[in-house]
């Protein structure tokens, strides 16, 4: 999963927006230039004082100017240097040690980058600006994409009827929201020529179309007389077996069901249940563990008998596995709208800013999932893999473990950005080239290393030289209680020294140096929230299938996901916006970033709230039902 969340992401590089500068519609004509009045303007920090304000206008006038010669009122030399070797580009070749500045240089900026063309957000704050009819789709696309879709796909991961209702408000919302899309583009001229959001923007929700149609459209078609007769037809081609089942019943409050239905349900469950067979030499009895919270016996595990499966009965769960697979997609899908839409509306990432744009959100959108599957694991998210900090449920856990995935997810992202580094760079390496490359170079050989430690084959093979010295192999000696779960530290050592050394990384201004800081910070602590869940998950390791929430996760997951955020807000347009704005305050970044976390935090844990609830109202006594049938005549 998180593989496939990493490909998209990194798919998103390919997304080049345009360099074109579109003519200015009427009244945006007058914008910035490069003359020479605009030139000496210096936009003051918020908070510094006069004097400091003053010795910065003064330097600024003798650079233009052409002066060498400064007196001590000016602003220090070292800025000269700092502007000279970065030239307004925090992703610049060369490298400087020179004290950060203060105050947004212009003069300095335009050098390097031309000036901003007229955007969206211009025109819409203009006379001419429609922008309700803009916050509309916003309003529409936000309510189906991230509200009605995740409902209903977690309804049905709880094999609940009601999944039909925000499926359909989903497929409703969405046509809606491309309408008023439409609208706005007709009524605002094109100001993002080549722009991928609107194409984009289709291929989603074809996509969307394509999946839902067809599950909306055979319940509607329930109340009408050609219902029955289509449903047969119909039948093969749902999106899961499950859910066509629950389906012949919508609103069922789950008490009424036959004895047959709720036995096959329970075989079915994503969690393993395992039922002892009679034995002739112990007679017919069951034993419950406590240590495993499920049904098991000493002898051998139950299974159903089932039926060898036709090729078009695999085809079709193929095809359902696929279409479930591309539903949950979607949602990725239209995050990366809601990227490439932001930067359109503003007018970001032309020019020479699209390298740096591209790096800071697809990088930054990486942590922001990574914390969110991280957040979605303390819910009890994969517990059926033994991914929510559980023992796993299976008696064969030879599943992949979460430290596995999470350190090929690392070794592919240094792997690719070992190469990326200098997308776009000719000439000699510079110390700001090395940086980045061993930053990548350390993800891939962290995150080898930790599939090396991963591997079972090798932990057979590192505890051989010590099951040879007892004289005894390794199937007959008990393993350590840490065996029960993975103790890899690697994946979270790349992502703290990340953290930590982008805390010292230089930067032009001081406020890009503390807006780098802040999210290095957060980082590391993502790093020593997870060391503490090894530490005390080492020292008594999970003893029960159910999710054991480590509080330390949560502070994690919410570390992770906050420091992508302000990865992504370090993007140098946003840090130039903020100090022309008077808005380049870092606690406001991190207030904001902690209370937009915290919301989709809230979504998240009552999306697992609602499954589980579907769950129960699907099998609302199964255990019940379990040590009934257990009990067999001799």
């Amino acid at each position: 999963m998180r593989a496939a969340v990493l490909v998209l992401l990194a798919a998103t590089a390919t997304l080049a927006l345009p360099s074109v500068s579109p003519s200015p519609p009427r009244d945006l004509a007058r914008r910035r230039s490069a003359d020479a009045q605009y030139l000496e303007v210096l936009v003051p920090r918020h908070g510094d004082d006069d004097d400091d304000d003053l010795g910065a206008m003064e330097h600024a006038k003798a650079m233009t100017s052409g002066q060498s010669a400064h007196d001590d009122t000016a602003a220090p030399a070292s800025s000269v240097e700092a502007q000279a070797h970065s030239r307004g580009d925090e992703h610049a070749r060369g490298h400087s040690h020179a004290k950060p500045l203060l105050e947004l240089n212009e003069t300095q900026i335009l050098l390097t980058h031309s000036p901003d063309p007229p955007a969206y957000w211009d025109f819409d704050h203009s006379d001419e600006g429609k922008p309700a009819v803009l916050y509309v789709h916003i309003a529409l696309m936000t309510l189906a994409y991230f509200v009605l879709l995740p409902l209903a796909l977690f309804l049905k991961a709880g094999r609940s009827a009601l999944s039909i209702i925000p499926q359909t408000g989903f497929l409703v919302t969405s046509v809606l929201g491309l309408f008023f899309g439409q609208v706005y583009n007709g009524l605002t001229p094109e100001m993002y020529k080549g722009s991928s959001h609107t194409t984009w923007g289709w291929i989603t929700m074809v996509l969307a179309v394509a999946l839902n149609i067809l599950d909306v459209g055979r319940f509607l078609l329930r109340f009408t007389r050609w219902g029955n007769k289509l449903d047969a037809k119909l039948a093969g081609l749902s999106m899961s077996e499950q859910y066509e089942k629950d389906e012949r019943s919508v609103f069922r409050l789950g008490a009424d069901e036959d004895e047959g239905d709720e036995a096959e349900r329970l075989v079915s469950s994503p969690v393993a249940m395992h039922l002892p067979a009679p034995s002739p030499s112990r007679g017919n009895s069951l034993s419950f563990s406590d240590e495993d919270t499920a049904v098991h016996s000493d002898e051998a595990d139950w299974r159903e008998p089932t039926r060898p499966k036709s090729t078009r009965q695999k085809l079709h769960r193929y095809l359902g596995l696929a279409a479930d697979f591309a539903e949950r997609m979607l949602v990725l899908l239209a995050y990366v709208e809601v990227c490439t839409g932001v930067a359109v509306w503003t007018g970001r990432c032309r020019e020479n800013y699209l390298n740096g744009c591209l790096a800071h959100i697809i990088k930054g959108s990486i942590f922001v999932w990574y914390g969110l599957l991280t957040f979605a694991r303390y819910c009890g998210a994969f517990s059926s893999l033994g991914w929510a900090w559980n023992r796993h449920p299976a008696r064969n856990n030879s599943i992949w473990t979460a430290e596995f995935v999470e350190s090929l997810v690392i070794f592919i992202y240094g792997s690719t950005n070992t190469w990326m580094e200098r997308m776009g760079k000719t000439g000699a390496y510079s110390v700001k080239d090395i940086q980045h490359i061993s930053i990548a170079v350390m993800f891939w050989g962290a995150g080898a290393l930790g599939m090396v430690l991963e591997s079972r084959t090798i932990r057979s093979w590192l505890a051989t030289p010590a099951a040879q010295a007892s004289g005894r192999t390794l199937d007959t000696i008990p393993p350590p209680p840490s065996a029960a779960a993975s103790f890899n530290p690697f994946p979270a050592i790349a992502i703290g020294i990340t953290g930590w050394a982008m805390s010292a990384h230089h930067q032009t201004y001081q406020f890009q140096v503390e807006v780098h800081a802040l999210w290095g910070l957060l980082l590391g602590c993502f790093s020593l929230f997870r060391f503490l869940t090894y530490f005390f998950t080492y020292l008594r390791p999970p003893a029960s299938i159910l999710p054991s929430r480590p509080p330390t996760e949560a502070l994690a997951s919410l570390c992770l996901t906050a420091g992508g955020v302000v990865f992504i807000l370090s993007t140098e347009q946003v840090t130039f916006a903020a100090m022309r704005h008077n808005a380049d305050d870092v606690m406001a970044f991190l207030n904001l970033t902690i209370a937009a976390v915290c919301v989709w935090f809230f979504w998240i844990a009552a999306l697992f709230a609602v499954k589980g609830w579907a769950l129960g109202r699907s099998t609302p006594q199964s255990s019940a039902s379990i040590r009934a049938k257990a009990v067999v005549s001799p």
